[in-house]
């Protein structure tokens, strides 16, 4: 029994060391993260000073009254530390109260019920690594703080409500006047959950401790608690007037006219599964919670509680995303932190009960559990960087060794950094909403009124500083005072003009990058062709990377340098392997951050398309789709299905003909979103002279005398060798004067030999000779060849038929794909698709053809509608339009 304890205490003390670690490690590397740390630490540098309430700050924000009245108590608690300490360690402060939070909920846990140590210990472990939390504490906000003492306040209430201890409903109100002074929203959430419980449980007592808080608050300071109603209230109405511009860009929408990027644009009564795939990433536990409480017989006072939280929560929540008169209230998701953990209570409780629950409810909670780790990576992987923010640091402490007038008033763009400019800067800026004031601003947020001339003349404004790549504005008559790390503060006056431009091509920008995603570089057509694509893209213009999805290939040693490359360390087969590497992908995308998001191949474009989505870059994605869609027959998994999905979120397909065109247009895609780009052929090989073909061809042991006919193919049972073998069969009863080359690799060991034994069988082994991959010695193949073949029962638009051209060489190739798009009769023959017959004839024709040259003249010339130059050239302006596009 002892030994049972002491390891319940160990297991629970480890939970706690398990959060401190998860929490902490999160945030370790975010000095100087968010813009509300700036308007804390300096709420709190006040106070400390002056020890006022309501807190007055200097005029430093001149679209706001001095007096403070955002809830001042989060700023309050931060003055009793050091301006060392809370510099060195303001990242660690959230991680701290919720961790304070998470032990006195465990606390009134215990209290409450019969749950072992090891019961809150996995509460506070599953806690720990909710990942939309991690998210929200990542700066110095009163997220933490709002939180704590609304928990503080449900579990109050519930215990006065069970057991009718007085002290509880005493400690309840004192807890919301706390609340009433730290944070708005939850003090709305408490409110309407208060009123709803009420009406519900017709319970009207327990609806008196919120207008008897405000009453002590009114008390304790009437100017103070005036102010905070009244600034709500304002608030709400600014919000309720200007809720459509909420996520726009004030100078953008302005000057453009375009239609506004509507934060709500995605989130109604049409597109419910935005919503609840929004809401899920908040809170992965909803749907087991959910099912949970619909399948249970008897729930007891708690659990009815605790879903209540959840479901009051959650339905509040997403009214504010749907119904006009409740946007004006915040984003929903904001709300959902507060049903995290007594979602992560009941299914702890579930847990304890597991084995006596249906294998359905058993499923859908380990689903769940599933899904709350995945996102916790995926946040994890998503954490915001501070580059910009510690660049602009550096910049501000560099602007005060200039001579400027520290009286005089600054425009900052983008908004985001007008806290922290005033924290280290301490000059005036065109700002407000922190206090009163909310009808001031208007004139220029959430959108501009007026031109940046006439909000500069109204106003007063001496200097602008802004983001070079946010302020698309050529300035006339400024000054400049600093220019560094992209950031610009210029003095202004009266003359100054702003004219105002949308960059048009890829010039007006800085070098863009991107990530190319495929399988691998071993020796096929589209892994050339993306090999001779990245190896000849403008390097002045574009930063390129390429993610492996396997190791890298056979063609790996002759990318350029200055390629960024990423291989696994092994081949990628099993599924678990799949799974790992789709979250390196995860990880590596959003590191990366490209601008563009290339994948070519199916598996690439599902991993890809699967990334970006959860990542949210479904403007960077593009896909190559270069090859028929018959492989979607192939796979177990339903491929036509999870990629017609992927198509409805992809911004640009590329295909390599017009008939895989026509095939993804059948598959449900805008004609408008598919862009054919032919392949085209790598010029300037070394050419060679009649004696080196000649040593080259009995390297090989054919005779100069021999026709050679040559399939340059992988080993790929849809490239249709045996075709060409069972031509050749007829074909030597009428000539034996020929060889046939099959140049290619591949793993299908089991079709190689399949191949040689009817090889064998039908006694070709002297006119077909079987040629091992290659990649350096191709061109060499190319030039000793007479005639191509290619016998594919299936091709997107075949590589290999213009590389034959480009050497002069005709070709035989089945009517299959974008071949038709390649072969005129003057310098090749289609012939129907595995048709014995036909490619005998075809054979036959060409080797007693005695005027052969004027094909190959003809095929030299054909050639030149596929050249390298041209290819690139298209690839580089679809690239540029698609960027200017989907800015």
């Amino acid at each position: 029994m002892i030994s049972t304890n002491l390891l319940d205490f160990f297991t629970f003390f480890i939970s706690i060391f398990f959060f401190i670690y998860i929490r902490f490690d999160s945030v370790k590397e975010n000095f100087n993260l968010g813009s509300d740390i700036y308007y804390f630490l300096l709420s709190a540098e006040i106070f400390k000073k002056n020890k006022n309430l309501p807190i007055r700050l200097p005029n430093y924000y001149t679209m706001e009254y001095r007096n403070q009245y955002y809830p001042p108590l989060f700023s309050m608690l931060l003055s009793f530390f050091s301006k060392s300490f809370i510099k060195r360690n303001h990242k660690f402060f959230n991680q701290i109260i919720d961790l304070i939070n998470i032990i006195i909920i465990l606390v009134f846990i215990k209290y409450l019920t019969n749950c072992d140590l090891f019961q809150l210990s996995l509460i506070l472990i599953l806690y720990s690594i909710q990942g939309s939390l991690i998210q929200s504490f990542y700066s110095l906000t009163s997220r933490s703080f709002g939180l704590l003492i609304y928990n503080l306040i449900i579990f109050s209430i519930f215990i006065f409500l069970s057991e009718e201890l007085i002290v509880f409903y005493i400690l309840s109100i004192f807890f919301t006047c706390a609340l009433i002074l730290s944070h708005k929203l939850s003090i709305q959430l408490l409110i309407i959950q208060v009123i709803t419980f009420s009406i519900l449980s017709q319970n009207f007592e327990i609806l008196i401790f919120i207008p008897v808080s405000y009453l002590i608050c009114f008390l304790i300071n009437g100017k103070l608690t005036y102010g905070i109603l009244r600034h709500h209230i304002e608030i709400i109405l600014f919000w309720n007037k200007n809720h459509p511009s909420l996520g726009a860009d004030p100078l953008k929408s302005f000057y453009t006219k375009k239609k506004i990027n509507n934060y709500y644009k995605s989130y109604n009564l049409k597109n419910l599964f935005s919503i609840f795939n929004n809401f899920l990433g908040h809170n992965p536990l909803l749907p087991n919670i959910l099912f949970y409480f619909y399948n249970s017989d008897t729930l007891s006072r708690l659990d009815q509680f605790l879903y209540f939280i959840i479901f009051s929560t959650t339905i509040f929540a997403i009214s504010t995303y749907i119904f006009k008169p409740l946007k004006c209230l915040g984003e929903g998701h904001k709300y959902m932190k507060f049903s995290i953990l007594p979602s992560v209570i009941l299914t702890v409780f579930q847990l304890n009960n597991f084995e006596n629950i249906d294998l359905l409810q058993q499923s859908i909670c380990v689903f769940c559990l599933i899904l709350l780790t995945f996102y916790f990576f995926i946040y994890r992987i998503n954490k915001p960087r501070n580059d910009i923010l510690n660049k602009f640091s550096e910049f501000i402490l560099e602007l005060k060794k200039k001579k400027i007038d520290l009286t005089k008033k600054v425009l900052c763009f983008p908004y985001s950094l007008v806290d922290q400019f005033v924290f280290y800067s301490r000059m005036k800026v065109l700002w407000g909403t922190h206090g009163l004031g909310f009808k001031l601003i208007e004139n220029i947020f959430p959108i501009l009124k007026y031109p940046l001339e006439k909000i500069i003349k109204r106003y007063d404004v001496k200097y602008l500083i802004f983001r070079e790549d946010y302020f698309n504005f050529k300035p006339e008559n400024y000054k400049v005072i600093l220019k560094k790390n992209n950031f610009i503060f210029i003095e202004i006056n009266k003359e100054t003009t702003f004219n105002f431009y949308e960059p048009t091509n890829i010039s007006n920008l800085t070098k863009k990058k991107i990530l190319y995603v495929i399988g691998s570089l071993n020796i096929g057509g589209t892994e050339k062709h993306l090999l001779t694509l990245v190896n000849n893209l403008n390097r002045n213009l574009y930063e390129i990377e390429i993610f492996f999805l396997s190791q890298a290939g056979s063609l790996k040693h002759l990318i350029n340098k200055g390629i960024g490359i990423y291989e696994p360390k092994k081949q990628t087969k099993s599924k678990l392997q799949i799974i790992f590497i789709l979250l390196k992908l995860i990880y590596y995308l959003k590191k990366s951050n490209p601008d563009i998001f290339h994948c070519f191949l199916p598996t690439s474009y599902i991993l890809g398309g699967t990334a970006v989505k959860v990542l949210g870059f479904e403007k960077k994605l593009i896909m190559s789709r270069r090859s028929l869609n018959n492989y979607q027959k192939k796979f177990r998994i339903p491929v036509r299905m999870i990629e017609s999905y992927f198509h409805k979120f992809t911004k640009l397909i590329l295909t390599n003909s017009e008939v895989v065109k026509k095939q993804v247009i059948e598959e449900g895609v805008d004609e408008n979103k598919i862009k054919v780009i032919y392949n085209g052929i790598i010029a300037g090989k070394r050419k060679l002279n009649k004696t080196q073909i000649s040593n080259f061809k009995s390297n090989l042991n054919i005779n100069n005398r021999d026709f050679i006919f040559s399939c340059v193919a992988n080993f790929i049972p849809y490239k249709n060798h045996i075709l060409i073998i069972k031509a050749s069969e007829i074909l030597i009863k009428y000539n034996k004067n020929f060889k046939v080359l099959f140049i290619g690799g591949g793993d299908d060991h089991e079709y190689i030999k399949n191949l040689k034994n009817e090889v064998s069988k039908r006694n070709l082994g002297q006119n077909i000779l079987f040629v091992p991959q290659q990649s350096i010695n191709i061109y060499k193949f190319f030039q000793i060849s007479d005639v191509g073949i290619s016998s594919s029962t299936e091709e997107g638009f075949s590589n290999s038929i213009i590389e034959f051209l480009f050497y002069g060489v005709p070709v035989i190739a089945t009517n299959v794909g974008g071949n038709a798009e390649a072969i005129k009769s003057n310098y090749g023959i289609l012939i129907k698709n595995n048709n014995v017959n036909e490619l005998f004839n075809a054979m036959l024709y060409f080797l007693s053809e005695i005027k052969l040259y004027k094909f190959k003249k003809n095929a030299k010339e054909a050639s030149k509608r596929f050249s390298l130059k041209k290819m690139v050239a298209n690839y580089e302006k679809t690239y540029n339009e698609f960027i200017q596009n989907n800015k």
